[in-house]
């Protein structure tokens, strides 16, 4: 797995070349859609052939409503017969789930944190700024403490907000040590933030509780293809990202082939959508672009193959 993280991290490199890290991962997700072509096509082909057996299939079922066994062997016969494979439609899913891991192990890396964390690289898109900023109490000598410690370098022109200074972050120097304390934090849960804490005591000497809580927060709050996306909104904070993989996964739906319009397909077609943004919603946000472009380019490619056809 690690062979295939590296891998990940490298192609991630090579298309932040042409305009940075988010259109970076839009251009990997093509790359790997084009690569899977030949397999969609015959995916799409297979599941449409199953969706013109439906009637056989409803007679067979009919015929065959007291007897599994015969019913199984008749179906199978079906498929033989009209040189259908019923797991054919599964294929090109199945290969895409190595590369949907990969890119979600690379997000979660210390690699890719040393990369999002260097002001020199793109990490920036639409809504996501790709940098980390840092709230803190009072004066600016938390700041001071910060950087004596060697554990990130700030920009020092600290915007004031009445009881608040807000520092960018410009880089972490000792990365590891700074993603064990705060990187896989969960500000939500005690544990975490005493923890957490006691980490920023140790190697922040002087720093206060109150310091270390703000860190904490702000750090879970920031805005970066590497952490989940949220954006402020009069309904609190919200991942745009995951609710547009779930639109985009019903819209795709939509093109498909189907192998049956009873009840049951119905609505799966409306709980997908809907589990995968609660699925989604906590994902590192490179990770929700490579679903959401994943899904366009599949519904793209479903469309024009369907009017072929």
């Amino acid at each position: 797995m690690e062979f295939l993280l590296n891998i990940m991290v490298e192609a991630l490199k090579f298309f932040a070349f042409f305009g940075g890290y988010g259109w970076g991962i839009i251009w990997l997700t093509v790359a790997v859609n084009l690569a899977l072509y030949p397999l969609t096509l015959a995916s799409i082909k297979s599941m449409g052939a199953m969706q013109r057996m439906q009637p056989k299939m409803q007679d067979l079922q009919k015929k065959h409503k007291d007897d599994p066994k015969e019913l199984q062997k008749a179906t199978m016969d079906l498929y033989r017969s009209e040189g259908v494979n019923p797991v054919g439609g599964c294929l090109p899913m199945l290969l895409k789930i190595p590369f949907f891991l990969a890119l979600f192990w690379a997000f979660q890396s210390t690699a890719f944190l040393e990369i999002a964390s260097n002001p020199a690289n793109n990490t920036s898109f639409l809504w996501i700024n790709g940098r980390v900023s840092i709230t803190a109490f009072a004066s600016e000598s938390l700041a001071d403490k910060l950087a004596a410690a060697k554990l990130i370098v700030l920009d020092h022109a600290a915007t004031d907000m009445g009881k608040y200074y807000v520092w960018n972050v410009v880089a972490p120097v000792d990365t590891k040590k700074l993603k064990d304390l705060l990187w896989t934090v969960d500000a939500h849960r005690v544990d975490d933030i005493k923890k957490v804490r006691e980490g920023l005591a140790a190697a922040v000497p002087g720093i206060s509780d109150d310091d270390a809580t703000n860190i904490i927060i702000a750090w879970n709050a920031t805005n970066s293809l590497a952490k989940p996306e949220r954006v402020m909104t009069p309904f609190g904070p919200l991942s745009i990202l995951a609710i547009l993989v779930g639109i985009s996964t019903y819209f795709m739906q939509k093109t498909m082939p189907s192998a049956g319009a009873g009840q049951q397909a119905q609505m799966m077609t409306l709980f997908m959508p809907v589990f995968l943004v609660f699925i989604c919603w906590n994902f590192p946000a490179g990770v929700q672009l490579y679903w959401l472009v994943s899904n366009a380019v599949a519904a793209l490619q479903q469309y024009f193959i369907m009017r072929k056809a």
